[in-house]
């Protein structure tokens, strides 16, 4: 998993069975012929605490794999902006459905917004887009 803001990337990791590089793809990393699961996270008015940490739950449908994966692997005070951009590698032995639960953050690693989303990889080595909203989690907590 990787997040860029702008073009600036920041980091990468692995999830599921793919591993990541950094590099010429068209994201800024190089697949080496892995699908790219690139989310961009968009964050609602209603979320007013500041976010520093993105968790993600990855699942693939008929793979029944699932993976959880940070970014940052521990908070490091720079604070998740509304338009950061996360890559997931997938292998290239997998076309499936990705879905995808999101959480961000505070600085005490409190869940305080979520979101939901979806990515489809019908091509292997492709890249596919989706946007998730996080929203703000109810007083009760995410």
């Amino acid at each position: 998993m990787m997040i860029r803001r702008g073009r600036e990337i920041m980091a990468a990791l692995t999830l599921l069975i793919g591993a990541a590089g950094c590099g010429a793809g068209g994201a800024g990393i190089d697949p080496n012929g892995q699908s790219v699961v690139v989310i961009h996270v968009d964050l609602d008015p209603n979320v007013t605490t500041t976010l520093y940490q993105i968790e993600v739950q990855a699942h693939l449908g008929t793979g029944a794999r699932d993976n959880t994966l940070f970014f940052p692997p521990s908070p490091n005070g720079r604070a998740i902006a509304s338009g950061d951009t996360l890559a997931l590698l997938i292998s290239p032995t997998i076309m499936d459905s990705v879905d995808l639960v999101l959480y961000g953050r505070d600085a005490q690693n409190n869940r305080q917004a979520s979101g939901t989303g979806q990515a489809k990889i019908v091509t292997v080595g492709a890249e596919v887009d989706t946007t998730v909203t996080l929203s703000a989690c109810a007083t009760s907590g995410c």
